[in-house]
């Protein structure tokens, strides 16, 4: 999930106070009068640097209408210094925010890549070309090859029809495959993507290439027939594992042990494929029924040390070179010397509590989604992490009961959503009243307004530190952990 540039507003400063709507995606807050509102923030911020970068060298021919990627001919240095002001802007009155950890090379960092299948409508489908390129060391801009990033609704990546090996064959221009464009579902044809993993995307290519031969009809969201939906490719960077997800519109897959044996064939360092079953008529890309067709139905991944099992519909952040930085620094300002209780709210599959957990006494992990409960307590199993509980549960209800039960937690872990912590959930943690608070951030406007109230209640902002785990995207794409520390002796009523 980018910041700084104040410029292109043409309207006033806002004022704005920030207040909790307690519903998921609210980004207008109140705890504290900030110089943009939120809304402000997210899309004067986006449309401007979309303007922006036609002042600058194309690295991508896409950008124009795919809108993924704000940032795409914005060198690399400008990117996060504009990361960098906007954290600085949004938190800055609660303490000193440290230097944005950057990336070493901020290209192909997407670990997970999705793309949509359909019919060419315009019949141009793959005539796009460039040359190959990179964000540069010094972050000068160079021409480069195509992107196409994943959207949160849904869509990956594009390109031209089918062919025959994904070799630079004749293109059979009835299909293609890419992302929706920005605000629309016209599907853009991407070839290949700056941000994405390149096997990833040669494994869509050859996918695409056998399509004519298997006669298999991409999905027609307007009339509701064919078979296709998505292709999305995981992998693994520590293990080097891969996964392939093939999402169909019902559970018919014509020849697909065939199907399975020629992808194989042409891309031999998958380690397993899935069929999901979605016969939705909306937006969501993933259905709730699955059948293995190769391999165990999951990848394995290592990260702080640790090994993850990942299934098809695990959250797992995308860029794993930057999330075990932002993990490791998660841990360190927690400041663990082996005899602590953590609490590791909105725990997904585990990742931080598990990682944490060899420097704690004990790791309670709570979690609301089922698959994720399923994935989190598979991956105490296979880290032997005796001292880590996952349970099923609102995080918020869960800190209540643990509050009323008089018992101890000495350090708070917190992933929340985009749309930050729910004013009842603070109340909870305020509550629970733990020495520390580790808020690990995808949003600083919503980071702003949680620090308040829990600066109301308390707890001061020892450190903060971004890290750029998203970049070229929007400027208020930006990570940022937290150590919040607490300076008074009691329990406030957790007020806001």
């Amino acid at each position: 999930m980018e910041r700084n540039d104040r410029r292109q507003n043409s309207k006033p400063a806002v004022k704005s106070q920030r207040k909790f709507s307690g519903k998921s995606g609210d980004r207008s807050t109140g705890l504290k009068t900030v110089s943009r509102s939120a809304s402000v923030v997210k899309q004067s911020d986006r449309s401007a640097e979309m303007v922006e970068l036609r002042h600058y060298p194309a690295r991508c021919p896409y950008y124009k209408r795919c809108g993924g990627c704000t940032m795409i001919n914005i060198p690399y240095e400008e990117q996060v210094s504009r990361k960098q002001s906007l954290v600085e802007e949004m938190i800055g009155e609660f303490g000193t925010v440290d230097p944005i950890i950057r990336m070493k090379n901020p290209d192909h960092y997407r670990n997970k890549v999705t793309s949509v299948f359909a019919k060419d409508k315009t019949g141009h489908g793959m005539g796009l070309n460039y040359n190959p390129g990179s964000f540069g060391a010094a972050g000068k801009s160079s021409h480069a090859d195509g992107r196409g990033v994943a959207r949160e609704n849904g869509v990956g990546r594009g390109n031209g029809a089918g062919r025959n090996s994904g070799k630079g064959q004749r293109p059979n221009r009835s299909v293609i495959c890419g992302i929706y464009e920005k605000d629309s579902h016209e599907v853009v044809p991407v070839v290949k993507c700056l941000l994405e993993n390149t096997k990833a995307d040669a494994i869509i290519q050859s996918v695409l290439a056998l399509i004519p031969s298997f006669k298999i009809e991409p999905y027609d969201e307007d009339r509701g027939t064919g078979t296709l939906r998505y292709v999305q490719v995981r992998t693994a960077h520590a293990t080097h594992q891969i996964m392939v997800t093939l999402v169909t519109s019902d559970a018919i897959f014509p020849s697909k042990n065939n199907f399975v044996t020629a992808l194989r064939k042409l891309q031999p360092e998958i380690t397993t494929i899935i069929q999901n079953i979605n016969g939705r008529t909306d937006s969501m890309i993933l259905g709730d029924r699955e059948k293995v067709m190769f391999g165990p139905g999951y990848i394995e991944d290592r990260l702080c040390g640790k090994t993850f099992r990942i299934s098809s519909r695990s959250f797992y952040q995308v860029n794993s070179i930057q999330t075990e930085k932002l993990y490791n620094i998660a841990i360190d300002d927690a400041g663990l010397s082996g005899k602590e209780t953590v609490l590791d709210a909105y725990c997904g599959i585990g990742t931080i509590g598990i990682c944490a957990s060899s420097h704690a006494k004990q790791v309670i992990s709570v979690e609301l989604n089922s698959d994720a409960v399923r994935d989190a307590r598979e991956n105490v199993r296979l880290n032997s992490c005796d001292n880590v509980t996952v349970y099923g549960n609102d995080a918020t209800v869960f800190m209540q009961e643990l509050a009323e039960a008089g018992k101890k937690i000495d350090v708070l872990l917190m992933d929340p959503p985009r749309a930050g912590a729910t004013e009842d959930f603070l109340r909870a943690a305020v509550k629970l009243f733990p020495s520390k608070i580790v808020y690990i951030s995808c949003a600083p406007d919503t980071l702003g307004r949680d620090l308040g109230f829990l600066s109301k209640n308390g707890y001061s902002m020892k450190k903060a530190t971004p890290v750029d785990m998203f970049p070229a995207t929007a400027t208020s794409h930006v990570e940022t952990v937290v150590l919040m520390s607490r300076v008074s002796n009691e329990p406030r009523a957790g007020r806001a």
